[in-house]
């Protein structure tokens, strides 16, 4: 399974990468991807931020697209 984090923070990822060590899953940022989609957060909350993020990348099957906005 390859998820893809809609983040280009390199600190970000390695977290992830530690909370999810020992998945059997793939895990890429946007960068690994070599997507780099002009995004603007420009929502009212967190929640919206984070839909911004993955709506602005074309649906796959194969891929899991997710996530974050925590300020």
């Amino acid at each position: 399974m390859k998820i893809l984090f809609v983040t280009s923070n390199e600190d970000k990822m390695r977290e992830i990468r530690e909370i999810l060590t020992g998945l059997p899953l793939e895990i890429q940022s946007l960068r690994e991807a070599g997507l780099h989609p002009e995004i603007v957060e420009d929502g009212d909350s967190f929640q919206e931020n984070a839909l911004i993020k993955v709506r602005a990348l074309p649906l796959t099957e194969d891929v899991i697209f997710m996530a974050d906005d925590s300020g």
